[in-house]
């Protein structure tokens, strides 16, 4: 457990010394928000300010905020790195050494995404409570926390797809473009553009049978209010069911991966 911690540190540590990385990625949240915020404007416009797709005015430009912000704490940036392993020969360097990769990715992600997930908590915060300053009360207290234990679900999951994904670069030449593919479908289908709302009820139940849409959207309509009581209960336990079930399938894809991986003699 010790050399996990160790790797979570060096993780932060890497974080920390690239610090313009780090503004970088805020900078180009504030210019998605602030062109999506001029699109939703113009729409709101046009229907005289009435709800569109069940959403008021300001409940969508919420939603624009926050599903920037939750993107940047849910980064799949790890798979690219992970894909270098595999074709650049550095997976061999875990092979001989007593260390879980999938354990050793994780704490080095949770490390390098620290920093960005304390920033975008106190981000959240500050957008959650000027988008309710004039309805504030213990419920939006607990709804938060509530929101905190979803997001770190959607964190867990989304780490399991796209570990999932990137052991797909054991059976292809070059598999960045089913990294870049996944990530841009997974952006869109996790509501992480808009919300899921917008398309048809038989769209939404497909989209609500993948587990991209247990991350992103799942958790704004959890802080919205727009999900609760029994329908929350059976969000989370369906977060449960999926992170079992894309983590059972990328130990299924690495078990059988790293076997072809050792028979090339990469």
């Amino acid at each position: 457990m010790r050399k996990y911690f160790q790797v979570f540190s060096l993780g932060f540590k890497k974080t920390m010394r690239y610090p313009a990385n780090f503004f970088l990625g805020l900078i180009s949240i504030i210019a998605v928000f602030f062109m999506h915020f001029f699109m939703w404007r113009s729409l709101y416009a046009s229907s005289n300010g009435d709800p569109i797709f069940g959403y008021e005015y300001s409940e969508m430009i919420l939603y624009m905020a926050l599903s920037g912000i939750i993107a940047s704490v849910i980064s799949s940036g790890f798979a690219w790195e992970i894909h270098s392993d595999i074709k650049e020969g550095g997976l061999a360097r875990y092979i001989a050494r007593p260390v879980n990769y999938a354990a050793y990715q994780f704490s080095s992600y949770i490390g390098e995404r620290t920093g960005y997930i304390t920033f975008s908590i106190v981000l959240i915060v500050i957008v959650y409570v000027i988008g309710n300053l004039s309805v504030l009360s213990a419920e939006h207290f607990i709804r938060f926390l509530i929101f905190l234990f979803v997001l770190t679900n959607a964190f867990i999951l989304n780490f399991f797809i796209y570990y999932a994904v990137s052991g797909i670069g054991f059976w292809m030449r070059e598999s960045t473009g089913i990294i870049h593919i996944t990530g841009m479908l997974g952006t869109i289908i996790s509501g992480g553009v808009f919300p899921l709302d917008i398309f048809s009820k038989p769209i939404q139940m497909l989209l609500n049978g993948l587990p991209f849409s247990y991350t992103n959207y799942f958790s704004i309509s959890v802080l919205l209010g727009k999900i609760k009581g029994i329908e929350l209960l059976h969000g989370i336990l369906l977060q449960w069911l999926w992170i079992g079930i894309c983590a059972l399938l990328a130990r299924i894809i690495w078990s059988r991966g790293m076997k072809k991986y050792a028979a090339v003699g990469n």
